[in-house]
């Protein structure tokens, strides 16, 4: 959040932070930023992300009355690139009338900091406040805010926003876990769409990571931008989120999800949460196993047309 925070402060005249009961240095760290950075308290005790956004999102709306706003949604392991402001396009948008939304592409950045690759298409990050645009509802993976699809749409096509997800891999693959859990304990069909979903980077190959272009970061040291820093927890909040879900709905309730690799009874142990041993064992069956080996192996390769076939077979399976 450090690097986030530290970035963001170049070109945001207030950083509005959503702090939903948080224990650790989260609200020290804001602080150090002082008046520029505003925290919010979301006295929210569930995951909800159409809330969440709400909270920030009308907490912005109420800063700098009557003045013209453009709202950008940047999440916390996200910064924009270093050229925003010599690109010239910080200026365009400047000039955006009310109701325009402003898109970004993500550079997914690789452990080390050398290299990065693509995934996922231009995203959301900002609107120019006419008044009327709303925040997204919905519990999960909901849009980070909502455009009118007849207003204009500005594309970055210089500046970036550097994902900082998989850096950590460890991290990356807890959330996802996690991801798969909440939506399957929302609606539990079509495992395999989760899979694939929360898997990207294996379907990633040695041709699709590129080195990180200069004028990206160009800029950061200079300004004092730690782009490279990032904690390594190794205890993350999400494994805790899917103990807790394995205990209360079961062990069998998960079994064709890919999430059984882990050391759940450790995982529980390190973040004392009571349990029994047998209730946080793997369920899966061998083939459910081999259906998972599978769906691994193939996911750099999962529109071809035998992927796709073996998968239309499963799916009459449950799967």
């Amino acid at each position: 959040m450090r690097t986030h925070l530290e970035a963001a402060c170049r070109w945001a005249d207030v950083v509005i932070l959503g702090d939903q009961g948080s224990t650790d240095a989260t609200r020290s760290i804001a602080a150090k930023f002082g008046e520029q950075v505003k925290v919010i308290h979301n006295p929210g005790t569930e995951y909800d992300e159409g809330e969440r956004q709400r909270i920030v999102f009308d907490a912005a709306r109420q800063m700098f009355p009557g003045e013209p706003k453009i709202l950008m949604a940047i999440d916390a392991d996200e910064i924009l690139s270093a050229n925003y402001m010599t690109s010239g396009e910080w200026d365009e948008i400047r000039r955006l009338p009310p109701g325009s939304g402003i898109y970004a592409e993500w550079v997914n950045l690789d452990p080390g900091f050398e290299t990065w690759f693509p995934y996922g298409g231009p995203i959301l990050i900002g609107v120019v406040d006419d008044g009327m645009i709303g925040h997204s509802a919905g519990k999960y993976h909901v849009p980070r805010l909502v455009q009118n699809p007849n207003s204009p749409r500005y594309h970055f096509k210089k500046t970036r926003l550097l994902h900082y997800q998989y850096v950590d891999a460890e991290r990356s693959a807890s959330k996802n876990r996690s991801y798969q859990v909440q939506e399957w304990i929302d609606n539990p069909t079509r495992p395999i769409r989760l899979f694939r979903r929360f898997n990207a980077t294996l379907a990633t190959n040695a041709s699709m990571h590129l080195p990180i272009a200069r004028e990206w970061v160009e800029g950061f040291d200079v300004e004092e931008v730690r782009w490279r820093s990032v904690e390594i927890d190794e205890i993350y909040r999400w494994d805790r989120e899917v103990v807790k879900s394995i205990l209360m709905h079961g062990a069998e309730f998960f079994r064709r999800l890919d999430i059984w690799e882990p050391d759940w009874i450790g995982i529980a142990i390190d973040h004392g949460v009571a349990f029994e041993r047998k209730a946080l064992l793997d369920p899966r069956t061998n083939h459910e196993k081999r259906v998972h080996r599978w769906l691994r192996a193939s996911q750099h390769r999962m529109s071809s047309w035998d992927v796709r076939l073996r998968q239309a077979i499963l799916r009459l399976a449950g799967w």
